[in-house]
């Protein structure tokens, strides 16, 4: 049977077997989950970020990646010198669903926080603390960049990223189609 989310956007296949929050959007691989079993969207659980890792998985779906890596973020990650990003490598498929359903990603306007507002006191994990991420924009980003690479660094708690096989940008949900006349870095410029 097709999942398809209430956009009408079909669910891949390698993310039908992934919990629900009480909107219908998949709850993605790393997201860290309160003590009380609610999904933090904006904060990584690091305990299955270091599992994409060694593993070889994919943050989104948790399934192994196979086929070279890639990485969704704002235009700031693709412009820093050694490529730097928070989340883990995904799927393409997994990438792009999230590039065209995700509310921070996709939506025309966003204006919640990217932080832990929503965490209730007391609500992290036994044993578990945060890490805040002062290089995060707090503002939500022009325009989203949808990388692949065959390789990656794993550096302070970042990803870093040197060389791209595959580079395109989208806004609110869909992918920019530049004109001929503009360059990747034309597409990139904050």
């Amino acid at each position: 049977m097709l999942r398809m989310n209430r956009l009408g956007t079909v669910t891949p296949k390698t993310m039908r077997a992934l919990e629900r929050d009480e909107r219908g959007y998949p709850i993605p691989f790393i997201v860290l989950r309160d003590k009380f079993g609610t999904p933090q969207f904006t904060i990584n659980d690091h305990a299955r970020v270091s599992s994409c890792v060694n593993k070889k998985l994919c943050a989104i779906c948790g399934r192994r990646l196979n086929a070279g890596f890639w990485f969704v973020g704002g235009s700031r990650c693709f412009l820093h010198t050694n490529g730097a990003f928070l989340d883990p490598p995904t799927h393409l498929e997994c990438a792009e669903y999230a590039l065209k359903v995700c509310p921070f990603l996709a939506a025309r306007t966003y204006t919640k926080r990217i932080d832990d507002a929503k965490l209730k006191p007391g609500g992290l994990p036994r044993g578990m603390g945060l890490i805040r991420e002062e290089s995060m924009q707090p503002e939500l980003p022009e325009r989203f960049g949808l990388g692949h690479t065959s390789g990656y660094i794993e550096t302070d708690r970042r990803f870093n990223v040197r060389h791209w096989n595959y580079l395109e940008f989208w806004r609110r949900g869909e992918p920019i189609h530049a004109p001929d006349s503009e360059t990747v870095k034309d597409l990139i410029r904050v």
